[in-house]
């Protein structure tokens, strides 16, 4: 029952990828949710690069606000794309659109946990209310105790629990949907060999029809699951993403780039 909590079953769940220049996704999701998503995720490259002497390589961690959110209306991404399942014809058109963009701001200052909440109620139960920080910590700790260690199961969601259990910190939810929407970016940035973050439009585009108030990534490249984690945390805009309590569920997707470099995306929802 654990291993099935930690990594959710999803026997009706579907997922198609459709290669092209636009970087088209298409997305059939658990039928719980009972909706489908056809989005474009585009990205864009990243402007800040570390190497280590390890290899491993990441990006600055990114995030969006909940004022951010609010202020920027939701609108489909600049262009979009589609291919047929059945045929090799291939369709595609591009409109562009005067709403403003939104734009992912780097996790990397030193004040970015300032005044976040010990506790934060989880996006997808509408109308909860945190009113006991005490009473929430408590179920934290409680859970916490629950998760296995990584000897168990040494997976990217059991490592960022771990850090943030050792910090009293709510445990994140591993959500299906975000898993897919990480595993098609790793797949499509280890194809191309080069670490970007997806545009935050087409994420929140991705993501319409599940509440959301914060999103985030991390992007990296090194020679291991465990190699990456240790690295992001020593990365402070990558640890201030991991370890931010405004966050409630996570995905993360791999993918193995041609030189057999391991590529690893993580999308955060809270």
């Amino acid at each position: 029952k654990l291993v099935n909590f930690l990594l959710p079953k999803s026997p009706n769940h579907h997922c198609l990828k459709v290669a092209n220049n636009n970087k088209m996704a298409i997305f059939t999701f658990n039928q719980k949710r009972n909706h489908s998503l056809k989005r474009d995720l585009p990205g864009r490259k990243t402007k800040s690069l570390e190497a280590n002497k390890d290899g491993t390589v990441r990006a600055d961690g990114v995030f969006v606000s909940s004022r951010t959110l609010a202020e920027r209306p939701l609108s489909p991404p600049s262009s979009a794309s589609s291919m047929s399942t059945t045929s090799s014809t291939r369709s595609q058109s591009s409109s562009s659109h005067n709403s403003r963009v939104t734009s992912w701001k780097s996790s990397g200052s030193k004040e970015h946990h300032a005044g976040a909440p010990l506790c934060v109620a989880n996006p997808d139960k509408r109308g909860e209310i945190i009113t006991n920080e005490a009473e929430c910590l408590g179920r934290i700790v409680a859970r916490a105790r629950k998760l296995p260690g990584t000897w168990y199961y040494s997976s990217n969601h059991v490592l960022v629990n771990q850090e943030r259990t050792r910090r009293t910190m709510a445990p994140l939810i591993r959500m299906v949907e975000l898993d897919e929407l990480a595993r098609i970016h790793s797949e499509q940035i280890a194809e191309e060999e080069e670490l970007r973050h997806v545009e935050a439009d087409a994420l929140r585009f991705a993501l319409k029809d599940i509440p959301h108030r914060r999103l985030g990534e991390n992007v990296a490249r090194g020679e291991s699951v465990r190699a990456i984690h240790n690295d992001m945390m020593n990365t402070i805009s990558n640890r201030n993403n991991i370890l931010d309590r405004r966050f409630t569920h996570m995905g993360m997707g791999t993918a193995v780039g041609k030189n057999g470099e391991l590529y690893l995306c993580q999308i955060f929802r809270g």
